[in-house]
């Protein structure tokens, strides 16, 4: 894999994380802490290990041991990120927004289509 395509599996990456993040912390607004979950969190990284590739996000500490609201995911290989855009758009179904889903799963097919050509 090339440089920019390096990067840019990093970047939706993280993107992907963020909306997951967001769409947690939107369903957990209004409950106490005790009934907070991490559904989408949890169903992302699912849906990531499911492709064969070793995956999981953690929330960074403070120096206190608190949690900062800043999260680390696991870095992936070259050839991870090439099974990630091969195989995980379809199964983004019901664990992004339909606008994202879509939005992703054109973006991997774009990407997968033109590296094939400059192999």
């Amino acid at each position: 894999m090339n440089y920019i395509l390096l990067v840019f599996t990093d970047v939706l990456t993280n993107n992907l994380i963020e909306e997951v993040l967001n769409l947690d912390q939107k369903e957990n607004l209004n409950k106490p802490p005790c009934q907070r979950k991490n559904n989408h969190l949890d169903s992302l990284k699912a849906a990531i290990n499911s492709c064969g590739v070793t995956f999981n996000v953690w929330e960074k500490r403070n120096a206190d041991g608190k949690g900062s609201g800043c999260y680390n995911f696991t870095s992936l290989m070259g050839s991870d990120k090439k099974i990630l855009l091969q195989e995980l758009p379809p199964k983004l179904h019901s664990i992004l927004k339909p606008e994202t889903k879509d939005v992703v799963i054109k973006i991997c097919r774009v990407t997968l289509s033109r590296k094939m050509k400059l192999l």
